[in-house]
Parts: C-alpha cells; sequence; structure tokens
C-alpha cells in the first residue's frame, strides 16, 4: 500500500488536454504509505479482473517558503513533498 502520485502542471496556452502531451510536465512526487491503515478501512471494488481496494483521499497545497503537498486519508497525513523549483 505504498504509491506515488505525480504532480504534474500544464505550461501551455489555452484548454489543458485530458492527456499528458509535452506542454506538461512533473513537478513533484508524492509518496504515500498507507500500510498503518487497516484493509477494513478501504472499499473493496469487484471487477472482471478480481477485487482491489478504492483508495479515497485528499491531496492538499500550501504556499509557505516553498510550494508543499500533503496526501491526507481520513483525517491523517500519510505524505508529503515539497516542489524543488531548480528542477
Amino acid at each position: 500500500m505504498i504509491f506515488e502520485t505525480k504532480l504534474i502542471i500544464y505550461t501551455g496556452s489555452g484548454t489543458p488536454s485530458y492527456f499528458m502531451n509535452a506542454d506538461c510536465r512533473t513537478v513533484a512526487t508524492l509518496t504515500a504509505d498507507l500500510t498503518p491503515i487497516p484493509a477494513t478501512d478501504f472499499v473493496i471494488v469487484n471487477s472482471g479482473n478480481g477485487d482491489w481496494y478504492k483508495v479515497d483521499y485528499d491531496i492538499e497545497m500550501s504556499f509557505e517558503a516553498t510550494l508543499s503537498f500533503r496526501l491526507v486519508f481520513k483525517g491523517k497525513v500519510l505524505g508529503e513533498c515539497g516542489v524543488d523549483y531548480g528542477r
């Protein structure tokens, strides 16, 4: 239950595409560790390819000395990252 979420910005003009293209770039990768959460806290979804967990979470963004992001699941912060402007 450890996963990464890429945080992407659109740098082009006009309406952004629904898909990644040359006008998009990753500004940060948010890694979250959900292993401390009991599996009973997740919704199980049945599909033709087997069962999987549906994980509803929020990503909070804050502007302080740096731009930072936090993954929040049921009120608990389970991952954090900041943006490296030098990239």
